[in-house]
């Protein structure tokens, strides 16, 4: 399952490639001599050591190494419209050479509105490992694999009153694995209608459905198809406070080759988010359970809970908190698949000067299986630089 971040092309794709990619955008955009434009430019420098990367329940051994991550953020923004486009890359070096790769991470977001209508859409692609692309791990397998993401999620909203708003919206992912022996290779299609109408100035209730389709790309390939329905609610308390709730109802049937197709299923579904931003504190609060798929050639019910907070100490300190609990629920269960996952983590980042912060980090997480008796454990320490240009205006 792709997560935060995501060495079979050789050769590998230098630094002075993506430097020339922003150099052309940026030159691009200077000519055009457009207001509202703007560059950013980041640099990080992070040392980590791993005791379990992989997350394999026989154990792995101690990793230890370095990533580079030059990034580049370039924005464009006018009365009704905004177009963000990302570029990154880690540069990984470690003790053990199977885990040395080069990554790459571009996004491209645009929105274009008037009165009436309005039109988004998000796209990406993560060129990286799946030390870093499966959020659960490294699927079923202790291997280190290239992994190929790519996502596209347009959607267009049309509001006839104030109050009232009919949105459509479409997604595709696809996650593709140089490892073909020992991860599996996918597609996810859904489309989503809903309508919302907004009660008060706070209360806005919506109505959403969602048809979804995941599909493998190997000989005797799986698919799963899911149909939801959700009824929610959002509220907008203050500019400090804001909650969204919704909760539904999910049928799924799923295929795979050896096995009986099974029968519709119904489950529950819901999701919820809570934030609070005061001058000290950031805190978000996520809940969900739906469809996710993995690498291993299955798709689950995943029910997730998520707690981040930002707290600033003093004007130079700040304490970073991050918890993550998953469970999966399957309708074809086999041994080895993720039954759930712990993910912790804590640490301080102190301000050095304007442009230039410190970080150091711990991090704990702990994953169960099916129809095993074992589990895996990982401890994980981080420390790290990261510098910032100044936003350069066009």
């Amino acid at each position: 399952m792709p997560s935060s971040t995501p060495s079979f092309l050789r050769p590998r794709i230098p630094s002075a490639f993506l430097c020339s990619i922003a150099a052309a955008v940026c030159g691009t955009a200077s000519a055009e001599g457009t207001d509202g434009l703007s560059l950013q430019t980041y640099l990080a420098q992070t040392v980590s050591e791993s005791s379990n990367p992989l997350l394999a329940p026989q154990g792995g051994s101690i990793l230890w190494g370095s990533t580079t991550s030059p990034s580049f953020l370039l924005e464009k923004s006018a009365q009704r419209s905004l177009m963000r486009i990302r570029l990154g890359l880690d540069e990984n070096v470690f003790s053990q050479s199977a885990y040395n790769s080069t990554d790459v991470h571009t996004s491209v977001s645009f929105l274009k509105k008037n009165p009436r209508w309005s039109f988004s859409l998000e796209k990406g692609l993560d060129y990286d490992t799946t030390r870093t692309s499966e959020i659960t791990g490294a699927g079923t397998s202790p291997i280190v694999s290239r992994h190929l993401g790519l996502f596209f999620t347009p959607q267009v909203t049309f509001s006839p009153s104030s109050a009232t708003s009919l949105s459509l919206r479409g997604s595709f992912l696809s996650s593709r694995y140089k490892k073909k022996d020992d991860f599996t290779s996918y597609e996810t299609y859904a489309l989503s209608p809903s309508v919302e109408y907004r009660f008060t100035p706070i209360h806005t209730g919506f109505v959403s459905l969602e048809a979804q389709r995941y599909r493998t790309l190997r000989d005797g390939a799986a698919r799963s198809d899911t149909l939801s329905g959700s009824l929610g609610w959002k509220a907008a308390f203050s500019e400090r406070l804001q909650a969204e709730a919704s909760a539904g109802l999910l049928a799924r049937r799923q295929y795979a080759y050896g096995h009986p197709v099974s029968s519709w299923a119904l489950n529950g579904i819901f999701s919820g988010r809570l934030t609070f931003t005061s001058e000290r504190d950031t805190l978000l609060f996520e809940a969900s359970r739906a469809q996710a798929p993995y690498a291993d050639g299955t798709e689950a019910l995943q029910t997730s809970l998520s707690l981040a907070e930002d707290c600033k100490i003093t004007p130079r300190v700040s304490l970073q908190l991050k918890a993550l609990y998953l469970s999966s629920d399957y309708q074809i269960k086999r041994m080895g698949q993720t039954k759930s996952l712990a993910d912790g983590k804590v640490g301080l980042t102190y301000r050095l000067a304007d442009n230039l912060d410190g970080t150091a980090f711990y991090r704990y997480r702990h994953k169960t299986f099916i129809k095993q008796t074992s589990s895996a454990e990982d401890h994980a320490f981080f420390l790290g630089l990261s510098f910032h240009l100044d936003p350069y205006q066009f």
